[in-house]
């Protein structure tokens, strides 16, 4: 993705304070994009105040939110995973984290 001509565009990244994410932020926010990210952890420090951001499940995230930001470009990157084996315990946050939420950012787009 080249990271020019997106000053003023909006951008929606799901899982911004992953590993991914905290990469990718800063070339959008560096471009003049309007970033909009979430994530189940907190804000990296460095973009606070750079950046909106809504920390917690984004599958509680309403239509009305989603559509007041109206995101021209959406990273979906927010997803929960096991280094090595999965266990019994790991397939509801899978569930939700992966699957639900991918359909769920889908349905609002």
């Amino acid at each position: 993705m080249k990271f020019n001509n997106l000053k003023g565009k909006k951008v929606f990244v799901t899982g911004g304070s992953g590993v991914i994410g905290k990469e990718l932020l800063p070339k959008f926010i560096d471009s003049g994009a309007i970033v909009f990210s979430g994530d189940l952890k907190p804000a990296p420090a460095e973009y606070i105040g750079k950046l909106l951001f809504r920390e917690g499940d984004l599958n509680s995230l309403t239509q009305q939110e989603f559509d007041d930001f109206s995101p021209e470009i959406l990273i979906h990157l927010a997803a929960a995973f096991e280094r090595s084996m999965e266990s019994d315990d790991f397939f509801e946050p899978n569930f939700t984290h992966n699957l639900q939420l991918t359909q769920h950012m889908f349905e609002m787009s």
